[in-house]
């Protein structure tokens, strides 16, 4: 069985009854191993507990807004 994804834009559009959840943030531009891994560890923990595995990530990436100068070098 495949999780459903949800996208939220907004913490407005996050449904009031969303409930306890393993939560993960960080910057999520490209799904190689290591996020593989974490989403992987968020989706465990969750399981175990019978929560929602989340992530939060950024839009723009925070380099955007606190030094434009240097975003989108790698």
């Amino acid at each position: 069985m495949s999780p459903e994804i949800r996208v939220f834009r907004d913490l407005a559009e996050v449904p009031r009854d969303f409930g306890p959840c393993a939560l993960t943030i960080g910057n999520f531009d490209g799904v190689h191993a290591g996020h593989r891994e974490i989403l992987r560890r968020v989706v465990t923990v969750a399981r175990e507990h019978g929560w929602k595995g989340a992530a939060l990530t950024f839009d723009p990436h925070p380099l955007c807004v606190i030094a434009p100068d240097r975003a989108g070098r790698g």
